[in-house]
């Protein structure tokens, strides 16, 4: 399966965070991404996951509290 890559900015965007704060998250290993020579991916498939992973305090229809 192939995902599409996306730059900095789009996955921000994706993300709701500016690029300076996903930049950080790079450089501290905290998110995954793709090096290409000297630019920085995004494959949206592992952002989906990374998010799923680290939801917290989401409330979901019909959970429980």
């Amino acid at each position: 399966m192939h995902s599409r890559l996306i730059n900095v900015a789009e996955a921000a965007e994706q993300l709701g965070i500016a690029s300076k704060t996903l930049y950080k998250w790079v450089e501290s290993g905290q998110i995954p991404y793709v090096r290409i020579g000297r630019l920085i991916r995004f494959r949206e498939a592992d952002l989906e996951e990374w998010l799923e992973i680290n939801l917290h305090g989401l409330r979901i229809e019909g959970a429980r509290k």
